[in-house]
């Protein structure tokens, strides 16, 4: 098995709909289930064909899960996501995340410490009916959105479930059916600006809520009515409702469609809602996020917004009065903040960026989007690491050096103070590169052995965009290589190379300006820059630096 092992956590009712998605899911593999509930784990593990365990602690000990899905009840979640953090496992959390934002920030908090994914279940993101009304409300086909209408309502007796516990569910109907409806409505129409929510009538006798009105403004404009309750069933064909300027949609239990204002009649782009298809999809998306294929559909910053939303849901109920909700700004800094826990104050690591453990960064230091630096990296102060560029495991990195975009650096290649490699440039480290073992039975380990070379650029030097870096070699002092060249010997300080493979055509000032051609100039001689006046001493292409910088002293003093 190549996939994912995931432990199975919590033997409830839910846990029933991911257990038949695991089973069906070929990149997953289920190594156990946990419950406290000895009965309900044994029952669930008899049907994946795994063992069951008394605690999630005893599944993870017991077995080599990389991963879990948290079907527990949501007062739960902080607890049993963290500690899986900390022991290295990526999660998928049913919703809601957790009941206060507070436990949601660290528990994200937590997740970036221990560089796994941390997602929260949202299945209506993934039904297919719910995907395909985005697309055509993304396309602009029903013209400016001006009402979303939502409606889960069931009858279902609460009076001995936990979910009616505010204790442990952490309300009622609101934040049980509600964190769905926040998260479709914020799924296709963006942020939200302010709600106000109308409690009915508690005809259950619970302690929370049964049956709720929420109105919703996104910060587009766009109004929205949302329905929940226990207690009434409006037996509506949908659940979903939109309403534009040049159109209509609805998304409903048996089938979609949607009737532009100028169509006669309408068209139907979707089957209903089908759980199992929604459960297989998620299950999908997790083990697809764990093997590092896609990100997960629900971000960090997304469930975070959704607890941040349902909180401003109930604190509205105190209130006649329509509330801001601050999750919008408060959500990305939070997300910032988790990633950037492991650093100093002013590190700066892009929401999609992946530092793993063990990487250490400098001061000031900045990872731009879609980065990844792996472990046991050392990155020094004043640095800049360009968007899509990969950093590979123990390289080491001066201070003010700058990589520019879509840069790939592999291991055994350190660079110096004030190094720059511009964007698309490749090392590499491999004297005798295959990906499989000689008789291709089997892939060649990718571990450091005799055939690693390693790669040292020197202080101050520069490399031009698209050029390709041999290994077992070192690029000199203030060494200029020219744009898309092929580096296969040593450079020289302060060379100027270009060619592939490169070869050194003159020699250029520590300011970058050309000083001397080799191919024309003399020979021996001395040289000054025609910039900043440092003065250089050429023999027989070996050159000397006869004025170094003095720090601190302005540019152009040296000039004659």
């Amino acid at each position: 098995m190549t996939g994912v092992k995931i432990g199975l956590i919590g033997a409830g009712a839910i846990a029933q709909a991911y257990a038949r998605a695991l089973s069906e899911s070929p990149s997953c593999e289920v190594v156990g289930v946990a419950d406290v509930r000895a009965e309900a784990a044994e029952a669930i593990a008899a049907t994946l064909r795994c063992p069951a365990f008394g605690s999630f602690e005893e599944l993870v000990d017991a077995t080599d899960c990389h991963a879990a899905v948290v079907c527990t009840p949501p007062a739960t979640h902080p607890s049993i996501c963290i500690a899986l953090a900390g022991r290295g496992v990526h999660v998928l959390c049913e919703k809601p995340l957790a009941i206060t934002s507070n436990d949601a920030r660290e528990m994200l908090a937590a997740a970036v410490r221990a560089g796994v994914i941390l997602t929260m279940a949202s299945k209506f993101r993934f039904v297919e009916d719910v995907v395909g009304a985005r697309s055509l409300i993304t396309s602009g086909m029903l013209g400016d959105i001006l009402l979303f209408e939502n409606s889960f309502t069931a009858h279902v007796d609460m009076s001995s479930r936990w979910n009616s516990d505010p204790e442990v569910g952490g309300g009622g109907v609101l934040i049980d059916n509600g964190t769905h409806s926040i998260d479709i409505m914020r799924y296709l129409f963006g942020p939200l600006a302010e709600l106000q929510t109308v409690e009915g009538k508690r005809h259950q006798g619970l302690k929370v809520e049964d049956t709720v009105r929420v109105f919703v403004r996104t910060t587009g404009g766009t109004v929205g009515n949302i329905d929940l309750s226990w207690s009434i069933s409006k037996q509506q064909p949908n659940y979903i409702s939109v309403y534009g300027t040049g159109g209509t949609l609805h998304v409903g239990w048996g089938e979609s469609k949607y009737k532009r204002r100028t169509d006669d009649d309408w068209t139907v782009f979707g089957k209903g809602y089908d759980k199992a298809q929604a459960f297989r999809a998620q299950i999908d998306n997790f083990a697809n996020s764990v093997l590092g294929s896609e990100p997960p559909r629900v971000a960090p910053e997304e469930a975070l917004a959704s607890v941040e939303v349902i909180e401003t849901a109930y604190a509205a109920l105190q209130s006649s009065e329509w509330q801001p909700i601050h999750a919008r700004a408060s959500t990305l800094h939070a997300v910032q903040l988790a990633r950037e826990a492991r650093f100093d104050a002013d590190v700066r690591v892009h929401p999609t960026a992946l530092v793993e453990e063990d990487v250490q960064l400098g001061s000031r230091t900045a990872i731009w989007s879609h980065a990844h630096v792996r472990h046991d990296t050392v990155i020094g102060e004043d640095c800049i690491v360009g968007g899509s560029s990969i950093i590979a495991y123990g390289v080491r990195v001066g201070n003010r050096v700058k990589i520019n975009s879509s840069v790939y650096i592999c291991h055994g290649v350190t660079l110096e103070d004030g190094v720059m490699v511009s964007a698309q440039t490749v090392f590499t480290n491999d004297r005798f590169p295959r990906a499989a073992t000689p008789d291709l039975s089997g892939l060649r380990n990718s571990d450091p052995d005799e055939s690693t070379r390693t790669t040292l650029v020197r202080e101050g030097a520069t490399i031009g965009a698209n050029c390709t870096i041999g290994c077992d070699l070192t690029i000199g002092r203030f060494a200029m290589v020219g744009m898309g060249s092929i580096v296969t010997r040593a450079v020289p300080d302060f060379h100027l190379v270009m060619g592939s493979p490169a070869r050194s055509i003159g020699c250029v000032c520590r300011c970058g300006e050309l000083v001397a051609r080799f191919d024309t100039d003399p020979p021996t001689r001395e040289a000054a820059c025609p910039s900043c006046g440092l003065q250089y001493e050429i023999q027989d292409q070996k050159v000397r630096e006869l004025t170094p910088p003095v720090a601190g002293e302005p540019r152009g003093a040296r000039e004659a």
